[in-house]
């Protein structure tokens, strides 16, 4: 097996992976963000690869996850863009005020639990949130200090997400596990 060396982060990947990891990160930067959730493309099955909208914030998150893996092993400058660009509508899109969404994303729809009939957003339940808040994390790793405000807007929506968490949410074992998973990870990363 071939090791290829990243003189970047000195990141040693082998070449299968890399081959991987460009090929779906190309696809997630060429992918069009759906601005409308409301009205998704529908994707044409006839085609090769998946084709439809990536229409849920945490599909973004994911999206925007896996380009700062890409970018932190290639160096590609077109990822870091997708970065930032995916970083800001991920970050415009959550919402503030002083009230109990503060910090989450009023996006999707869902029940509070399988057997509940509490209406609530499906983006602020809490394994979709801490998937987004992982996403934002991983960006504002990748991006470079150089681009201040971009690391100020994610640091604070970072926050809130967390801060959320902490103040509004009632734990459940595996809940807890999600949430220490993903705090851990914003710590390291805003400390080192």
């Amino acid at each position: 097996m071939r090791i290829f060396i990243f003189e970047k982060n000195n990141i040693p990947v082998p070449q299968d992976l890399y081959q991987t990891i460009t090929k779906s990160a190309d696809h997630i930067r060429d992918k069009d963000i759906n601005q409308d959730f409301h009205n998704p493309s529908q994707p044409d099955d006839k085609l090769p690869k998946y084709n439809g909208d990536y229409n849920t914030v945490n599909y973004m998150a994911f999206g925007l996850w896996s380009l700062s893996k890409a970018y932190k092993i290639t160096g590609d400058c077109e990822y870091l863009k997708r970065i930032i660009e995916l970083s800001n509508w991920i970050v415009n899109r959550q919402h503030s005020g002083n009230d109990i969404c503060n910090g989450t994303w009023k996006d999707g729809k869902g029940k509070l639990s399988e057997t509940g009939t509490t209406e609530v957003y499906g983006e602020s339940k809490i394994v979709y949130h801490t998937i987004i808040l992982r996403g934002l994390v991983e960006a504002f790793d990748a991006i470079p200090k150089s681009e201040k405000e971009v690391r100020k807007n994610l640091a604070s929506a970072i926050k809130k997400a967390t801060n959320h968490i902490i103040k509004y949410r009632e734990y459940s074992i595996r809940e807890m596990i999600l949430e220490l998973q993903a705090l851990f990870i914003m710590t390291s990363i805003v400390i080192n």
